[in-house]
C-alpha cells in the first residue's frame, strides 16, 4: 500500500475552498441522561480549546500523526458547543490529536474529513478549563509551570462566574470536586509561581516543583524579612523589585538553573541593600536564629560569621534529625523546635520558612510547609538532654487532630510530586484516614521504574488498604473499613484474584511492589524525589498513632 501523497500548502487551501460548506449526514446517539452523546461533525468545524493550559508539543507528533492515519483514534475526543456559537469546541483535552485529523481530513478527505465525537452540553468556562487540567494532568503531559498557570486561572475563572472570592480551603474544596485533589501547600506553590516568576519568559517551563517548594519561595521569604528591617522598605516595594529582579535573569543566562537563579536574587537584594552577598546570608542567618532581632543587631556579619558551625556539622545534625524523626524524638539543636509557636495559623496566611542553602532536616522541612515542627512522639528530652517543652496546640484543636493534619499534609505532598493525587481516596475508618483507588490502564506508567507507580505502591502499602483481612474488618456501625467504590474499583478488584492480577499488569506497573526494600528503598535514597517527604510521612504517621495511644494527647 502506497504512502499517501503529502500535500502543500497551496493544495490543502484549493482542496478547502473546493468542498465549500458541503454537508453530510450527521448520524448521533440517543443522549443518556446528562446530554452526552456521540455526534458526527466536520473535523474543520471543531475547534481547539483556545484556553489549553498544556504548552509544551507533543514530543512525536509525526509518530502520533502516522498512527491516527493508520488506525484512527482509539478514544474519541469530547467536544462541547458554547451558547450562540455554530462551532464546537474540544471540551476535555485532545489538542494534539485534533490538530492531526485537520491535517490528514486534508489529505483524506474520505477517510477523515468527518469525524465521531463525543458531545457533552456546556456548563461553564471553568468547567471547560478544569476537564483540559485532569486530562492533561492524568496523562502527565503537564509542565509544573502550565499547571500552575492553569490552575490559578481556574480559580480566577471560577470567581468571576460566582461573582464571590474563594477561599484556599473553598477553592481547594472545589477542585477536589472536578477530580483535581490537591493541598493547600501546592495551591501556595502556584500562586507563587504565577505571581512572581513569570518574569523569566520562556526558560519558566524549566521550573520544577522542588525549585520553588525548597529554595526559591522559602529565599524569597526571608530576603523579604531582611528588607522589611530596613526602614522605609514594604513589602509591595520588595514585591516590584524581586519580580524585576526575575525580568533580568534570561537576559544574563541562556538557560534556567534554580540555583543560579537564586543567586541572582540574592546578589540583587544585596546590592539594592548595601551589602556584599556573603554579608546578606549572614544577615540573614542571624535572622532566622531570631526573627525579632532589630537590624543593628544584625549589623556585625563578619563578626557572626566567625561564629558560625563549620559546612561539616550540617551533615551530622541531618543524621541526627533522621534518626529523631524515625525515633518519634525532637532534631538536636534544631531551630524549628526552638521556635515560638506561630500566633496566627489560618491556612491561607504564610509562614517564613527556614532557607534550604544548608542541610534541612525533616523537621525544617515541616516549617516550609507551613507546618509545625515534629515533637510529636517520643522522647521529651533532645540529644543532649535538655527539657522541650509539650508543643502547644492550636485553640479548638486537639492534639491527635494536629497529628492527623500533619498525616494528611505529607501524604498529599507525595501524591503532589508523583502525580497521584486523584487516586487518593477518603476513608475515616481507615487507619490513616485514605486508601489509594486503582486508576486506568496505563496511566500511572508501565514499569516499577515510573514514579507515579512508586507512589502508588507505598501510599497503599502506608495506608494498610494492602492487608486483605481490611477487606472483611467492619467499623464500629458495621460498615466495611475500606469502602465499596465500584466494579472498577479497589475493593472489589482486591477481592478477585483474577481482576487484582489483571489491574497489577495493566494499571499498577506490571508487578506487585509489596517488598520491603522498596520501601526503604525510598527512604534511604538521598536523591529519590520521594525521600525526604516519605520520611516525614513516616514520623508523623507514628506521631498519630502514639497520640492515639494517649488519648489524643502528646
Amino acid at each position: 500500500m502506497s504512502t499517501p501523497k503529502k500535500l502543500t500548502a497551496d493544495e490543502i487551501m484549493a482542496k478547502a475552498r473546493a468542498r465549500g460548506q458541503s454537508q453530510q449526514p450527521v448520524p448521533q446517539t440517543p443522549a443518556i441522561s446528562d446530554g452526552t452523546k456521540i455526534i458526527r461533525l466536520r473535523v474543520a468545524d471543531v475547534d481547539a480549546y483556545e484556553g489549553n493550559p498544556r504548552t509544551e508539543e507533543h514530543a512525536d507528533f509525526e509518530g502520533l500523526l502516522g498512527s491516527i492515519r493508520a488506525d484512527g483514534i482509539s478514544q474519541l475526543l469530547t467536544v462541547t458547543q458554547r451558547p450562540s456559537n455554530p462551532r464546537h469546541v474540544l471540551h476535555s483535552g485532545g489538542g494534539t490529536r485534533l490538530k492531526a485529523l485537520k491535517i490528514l481530513s486534508l489529505e483524506e478527505p474520505e477517510k477523515f474529513e468527518f469525524y465521531d465525537f463525543v458531545y457533552k452540553p456546556y456548563t461553564t468556562e471553568s468547567d471547560i478549563l478544569a476537564a483540559h487540567l485532569a486530562e492533561n494532568i492524568q496523562r502527565a503531559n503537564m509542565t509544573f509551570w502550565d499547571t500552575a498557570k492553569g490552575i490559578t486561572k481556574m480559580r480566577f475563572e471560577r470567581e468571576h462566574e460566582t461573582g464571590q472570592t474563594l477561599s484556599s480551603r473553598e477553592f481547594e474544596q472545589y477542585l477536589k470536586q472536578k477530580g483535581l485533589a490537591t493541598s493547600n501547600q501546592t495551591l501556595q506553590l502556584y500562586e507563587f509561581s504565577v505571581e512572581k516568576l513569570s518574569g523569566l519568559g520562556s526558560q519558566v517551563q524549566k521550573v520544577a516543583r522542588e525549585h520553588v517548594l525548597r529554595l526559591l519561595r522559602p529565599v524569597y521569604a526571608n530576603l523579604q524579612a531582611l528588607w522589611l528591617k530596613h526602614a522605609g522598605r514594604t513589602e509591595d516595594d520588595f514585591s516590584v523589585a524581586y519580580k524585576h529582579w526575575v525580568t533580568l535573569y534570561p537576559s544574563l543566562h541562556t538557560e534556567y538553573k534554580a540555583d543560579d537563579l537564586n543567586d541572582h536574587l540574592q546578589a540583587n537584594a544585596a546590592q539594592e541593600l548595601g551589602y556584599t552577598v556573603d554579608e546578606l546570608e549572614v544577615m540573614i542567618s542571624a535572622l532566622e536564629t531570631n526573627p525579632k532581632a532589630e537590624l543593628a543587631d544584625l549589623m556585625s556579619p563578619r563578626q557572626t560569621a566567625q561564629t558560625a558551625h563549620p559546612a561539616s556539622t550540617a551533615t551530622d545534625q541531618g543524621l541526627a534529625n533522621l534518626a529523631a524523626t524515625l525515633g518519634g524524638g525532637v532534631p538536636a539543636n534544631s531551630a524549628a523546635a526552638s521556635s515560638e509557636p506561630d500566633s496566627d495559623d489560618s491556612e491561607d496566611d504564610y509562614t517564613p520558612p527556614p532557607p534550604p542553602l544548608r542541610t534541612q532536616s525533616p523537621n525544617t522541612l515541616r516549617v516550609a510547609h507551613g507546618l509545625k515542627p515534629d515533637g510529636l512522639a517520643g522522647s521529651r528530652e533532645n540529644d543532649a538532654g535538655d527539657d522541650v517543652p509539650p508543643q502547644e496546640e492550636l485553640p479548638g484543636v486537639s492534639f491527635l487532630d494536629s497529628a492527623f493534619q500533619q498525616v494528611r499534609g505529607y501524604l498529599l505532598e507525595i501524591a503532589d510530586i508523583a502525580a497521584v493525587t486523584s487516586y487518593v481516596t477518603d476513608a475515616p475508618s481507615m487507619p490513616y484516614g485514605y486508601f489509594m483507588e486503582i486508576p486506568l490502564a496505563g496511566v500511572l506508567g508501565d514499569g516499577r521504574e515510573e514514579l507515579p507507580v512508586q507512589a502508588w505502591w507505598f501510599l497503599a502499602n502506608l495506608s494498610g488498604q494492602l492487608n486483605v483481612s481490611m477487606l472483611d474488618t467492619t467499623d464500629a456501625y458495621g460498615q466495611p473499613v475500606l469502602p465499596e467504590t465500584g466494579e472498577a474499583g479497589f475493593r472489589h478488584v482486591m477481592g478477585n484474584e483474577d481482576l487484582w492480577t489483571l489491574a497489577v499488569a495493566e494499571s499498577l506497573g506490571g508487578e506487585s511492589l509489596l517488598e520491603v526494600d522498596f520501601a526503604f528503598g525510598i527512604l534511604t535514597d538521598p536523591t529519590h524525589p520521594l525521600g525526604e517527604a516519605a520520611i516525614a510521612l513516616v514520623g508523623a504517621c507514628r506521631s498519630y498513632n502514639l497520640a492515639k495511644i494517649n488519648g489524643g494527647r502528646q
